[in-house]
């Protein structure tokens, strides 16, 4: 059986030379997006997983945290673990802005 996907440390991903200032994480879009996952990584400081993607319609590159879901021990919203998920992965996303003005993704369905 063939080992789970785990994302980079951030140490990791700062040695890797990945330029994360191309990915903004303000103004996001929100609604619907067909995305694809092009790296991601441990949070530095909080629990969560950092995603780094690339629209596929517009090419806008962004950024967005995906925190733990205490209740089922995974990260994000709803049964599947996004943490598992490897970049390269083609996904529809729902980004809603919340009140704090801040972003999360509400729902996701991977693209086969």
């Amino acid at each position: 059986m063939a080992e789970a996907f785990r994302p980079m440390s951030s140490h990791q991903l700062m040695e890797s030379g990945f330029e994360t200032q191309l990915y903004a994480f303000e103004h996001l879009p929100t609604g619907n997006r067909s995305v694809l996952l092009e790296k991601s990584a441990w949070h530095r400081n909080q629990p969560a997983v950092v995603w780094f993607l690339r629209d596929l319609v517009s090419e806008q590159r962004y950024r967005i945290s995906i925190f733990q879901n205490r209740q089922r021990n995974g990260y994000g919203p709803g049964e599947q673990d996004l943490a598992v998920i490897p970049p390269g992965t083609c996904l529809t996303i729902e980004v809603r802005a919340t009140r704090t003005g801040t972003f999360r993704i509400v729902e996701t369905q991977t693209n086969r």
